[in-house]
């Protein structure tokens, strides 16, 4: 809500390629998390994930070492002019052996 409380906002990514402002989709998934009081909450990534700065942190948590990369399970919308809106996903090896965390917001 504090990032993008209307949820239309965008971001250029240090690629050119512009990004939807969800702070918490690169890192997405609950492993990532933390807890606060006993609440998990989402990691989240910071404005040197999208371009240049001389923070280092690019993700609260630090869990990406590299500028626009995808934790596993995270995923961002990214707007290509001959195509739209898109989506991209972290790639995973493996992607049988991840399932989402018991009790998670992704497990239906």
């Amino acid at each position: 809500m504090l990032a993008d409380p209307w949820i239309n906002w965008c971001a250029m990514g240090s690629d050119s390629r512009i990004y939807a402002l969800e702070v918490c989709d690169a890192v997405e998934d609950d492993r990532l998390g933390y807890k606060i009081d006993g609440v998990l909450v989402s990691d989240f990534i910071t404005p040197a994930w999208f371009e240049p700065t001389d923070a280092d942190r690019l993700d609260f948590k630090r869990h990406l070492s590299k500028q626009l990369e995808l934790a596993r399970g995270g995923y961002i919308s990214i707007f290509d002019p001959s195509n739209g809106w898109t989506q991209i996903t972290a790639k995973v090896r493996e992607a049988h052996a991840w399932r989402p965390a018991a009790g998670g917001r992704e497990e239906n």
